[in-house]
């Protein structure tokens, strides 16, 4: 990804808060996280979330049957 021009930043703490704490440093002051379960709950039980919107899109499924 980087040869593509991301930024890529390699932790020497993998834990939700050594990924935040790497963010910090590096000037990130807000942060989306779109995820399932396993992202949002570890999140939510490490006490890294300090704001929630949510947001639910409707889905549309075969011929304009709302899903």
């Amino acid at each position: 990804m980087g040869d593509r021009g991301a930024r890529v930043l390699v932790l020497s703490d993998p834990s939700i808060q050594g990924a935040l704490r790497t963010l910090r440093e590096q000037g990130v002051r807000t942060l989306v996280a779109e995820g399932g379960s396993q992202l949002l709950g570890s999140l939510f039980r490490s006490g890294c979330v300090d704001h929630v919107q949510w947001f639910i899109a409707p889905t549309w499924v075969g011929d304009g049957v709302m899903g």
